[in-house]
């Protein structure tokens, strides 16, 4: 046994099981959306079974690599726990007749959509932790071939959308049934732009650009219908592929003052725009069209600050729970979570492992859009690609 939990391949094989679990539940979520599928609820107790075994056993190997893994990834982990055990404690204390264990740990609905508070933490936890171990594995051969496992199962769905495009396939878009424009292929909208981001980053870096391939990552960005698709890919443009250190500043002037301008300026764009931008537009305004209505959220959560904050609230959060207020940017809501103690730590783990400005793109998009955090597998091959030493 613990020969199996000290391989490489035990690891590969997990990620594996994510990729095809990841990619199954984003199409079956689609196709209850648009054929009315029932959901299984034998996929969900499924998922329960097998997360917590994988969590199992990255537990074990946390006790067998302990020495190994560094100081930084596992006092992240550890606190993290130790915080969320806390601020559950501290819900049962304070409402004891309206909490319930069981309800922080599952979802209302079995297709995993509503997520709660507790889940929430197995999920950032679950990724930390793991994300630290194949740190600690330093498997260069094992991480390159999962990298290009997922890579082309990346460019597979990045196909399926220019197919979607021409033929107006329902359920590749990134809102199927919706009035939105956008495609995402089999995956959800925000794990197509966070693993299109990686990939379209690392074929960037390398020495021979694969050309195909990045134009049809780019593709994909630029019809995801999201505003971090084309934050990423402004991103993309000015850290990687400008090489000169003044145009980059200079170009990320001009993009915050052209954003200005747009902002000042829609009442004379919108109208070329979709009706649903139109109705957002005329409903919530310029700044609650162009950050889709978290600036209300962001609003609410200073009102709460301001007014019922304690100084434990600030350390550790704990204040709201996911499911009371989800402002789906990733610094806020893991200030929200886990307050400036864990925030902290939640920044040093990720500067630790990020070894270049280029490849901390998808990790500054997700702080003004979400995802990453509250998606363990987004994490995690986005850690595993921090990991690998490209040539």
């Amino acid at each position: 046994m613990e020969n199996i939990l000290r391989s490489s391949r035990f690891y590969y094989g997990i990620i594996i099981f994510l990729t095809v679990k990841i990619f199954f539940k984003h199409f079956h979520e689609k196709a209850i959306i648009v054929y009315g599928l029932e959901t299984l609820s034998v996929s969900y107790y499924f998922t329960i079974v097998s997360y917590f075994a994988i969590y199992l056993s990255l537990l074990i190997s946390a006790l067998l690599f302990y020495r190994k893994i560094p100081a930084y990834l596992l006092i992240t982990w550890v606190s993290i726990v130790l915080i969320s055990i806390i601020n559950e404690l501290r819900g049962f204390l304070e409402e004891p007749n309206i909490y319930s264990l069981k309800e922080s740990f599952f979802t209302a609905r079995t297709d995993f959509t509503e997520p709660r508070q507790g889940l929430i933490n197995v999920r950032v936890t679950f990724a930390i932790l793991f994300i630290s171990i194949w740190h600690c594995i330093k498997d260069q051969k094992w991480t390159k071939k999962t990298l290009v496992l997922i890579e082309n199962l990346v460019v597979i769905n990045s196909i399926l959308i220019l197919f979607a495009i021409i033929f107006e396939i329902e359920i590749f878009k990134s809102y199927p049934l919706s009035s939105r424009w956008g495609f995402s292929g089999i995956l959800a909208r925000g794990y197509c732009v966070t693993l299109t981001s990686i990939f379209l980053i690392s074929s960037l870096n390398k020495k021979e650009v694969p050309l195909p391939k990045v134009l049809i990552f780019i593709l994909t960005l630029l019809v995801s219908g999201t505003k971090a698709g084309l934050l990423s890919l402004l991103l993309i443009f000015i850290i990687v592929i400008v090489k000169n250190k003044k145009t980059k500043i200079l170009l990320l002037l001009l993009s915050v003052i052209g954003l200005a301008v747009f902002a000042y300026k829609l009442d004379s764009f919108i109208q070329f725009s979709s009706p649903f931008f139109q109705n957002v537009y005329q409903q919530h305004g310029a700044y609650g069209l162009i950050f889709s209505l978290r600036n209300q959220d962001f609003i609410t959560l200073l009102d709460i600050i301001k007014n019922s904050y304690s100084v434990v609230d600030w350390l550790i959060g704990g204040k709201l729970t996911h499911e009371q207020l989800w402002v789906e940017m990733a610094a806020v809501d893991i200030f929200v979570y886990y307050g400036l103690v864990g925030g902290s730590l939640i920044v040093m783990f990720f500067s630790k492992i990020i070894p270049t400005i280029s490849k901390s793109i998808p990790i500054l998009v997700a702080c003004l859009s979400g995802g990453i955090i509250s998606g363990p597998y987004a994490m995690i091959v986005y850690g595993i690609w921090l990991s690998y030493r490209e040539k």
